[in-house]
């Protein structure tokens, strides 16, 4: 019997929906939130195994950097699957 997706399967119910893994389904290295984003944007939307960067560039054949260039095109232009990086300046309160 073919399943049309992991949902219709009995042994994946709906609690198991979004369990995201921690890792690049590759070579195992932690993920950032924004390789994360990146694999959501350029690869399937409710994806929930990632890659990371190296592993992202060597699949689709470019370099990290331009990869990195991407993820901040995609925040300026106000993406949500990139968090908005905190500015480097400081609350100075005065006494």
């Amino acid at each position: 019997m073919g399943y049309v997706n992991r949902f219709d399967r009995p042994d994946q119910g709906k609690g198991n929906y979004r369990r995201e893994e921690t890792g690049c389904f590759r070579c195992g290295r932690p993920l950032t939130p924004d390789e994360v984003g990146l694999y959501r944007k350029m690869v399937r939307r409710n994806a929930d195994r990632f890659l990371c960067i190296s592993c992202l560039g060597e699949h689709f054949q470019c370099p990290e950097e331009l990869l990195r260039e991407k993820i901040e095109l995609f925040r300026s232009m106000g993406c949500t699957l990139f968090p908005k990086k905190a500015s480097r300046t400081e609350d100075s309160e005065t006494c």
